[in-house]
């Protein structure tokens, strides 16, 4: 089954722009030469701006069918099929990590958070304050969201997790999205990086 929620979109032109602007934003913290990892990168597109910018690139996703979209579609990266939530505690180790529309899917968001072991982790989550979470609307979704979260409640997830949180910044919704700094916005994007590299 194909998941409609996902971007199937072959040019960047056609990908929604509260998406691209994550990705932009990321790009932008991308030092040339770095070891990028795109968890759950979906159909491409993200972990394909990455690449151009400057990074060497892998990139993970659940779905199979996404893999083969991306690897037709945005070639360069190094993409493989992978659950992200069964890799073992420390052993992603890029300078860069991002997961963009990840952490909400997950039943146990821990389990992907604490196989990492990046310089940086830029990752965003849905903000619960302005974007209450209501199941029903991602029901039919093959991987649907299982919680949003306030700002603080990120924190302590990341924190949870072996991160500390050195940059807030957010998008006020899908049509307004620019990145930009705090946490007033539906969506959050943060930076952390583990506690002993603060």
């Amino acid at each position: 089954m194909i998941d409609q929620s996902r971007q199937w979109e072959p040019a960047l032109v056609a990908v929604t722009g509260h998406h691209l602007k994550r990705y932009m934003f990321a790009a932008n913290r991308v030092r040339r030469g770095s070891r990028v990892l795109d968890a759950a990168c979906g159909c491409g597109y993200g972990a394909w701006l990455l690449f151009v910018v400057k990074g060497y690139v892998d990139a993970l996703d659940i779905s199979a069918d996404a893999i083969r979209f991306a690897n037709s579609h945005y070639p360069g990266p190094r993409y493989a099929v992978a659950d992200i939530t069964k890799l073992k505690e420390k052993t992603v180790n890029h300078d860069l990590v991002v997961s963009f529309e990840t952490i909400e899917h997950l039943l146990e968001p821990q389990k992907f958070l604490r196989s990492l072991a990046p310089q940086t982790l830029i990752a965003s989550v849905p903000n619960e304050e302005l974007y209450p979470f209501n199941a029903t609307t991602f029901k039919d979704d093959e991987y649907p969201h299982h919680r949003h979260y306030k700002p603080q409640e990120f924190d302590a997830l990341l924190a949870e997790c072996g991160f500390a949180t050195v940059e807030r910044w957010c998008q006020s919704d899908k049509d307004n999205c620019a990145v930009r700094p705090g946490t007033d916005g539906k969506f959050l994007i943060y930076v952390a990086k583990p506690n002993e590299l603060r």
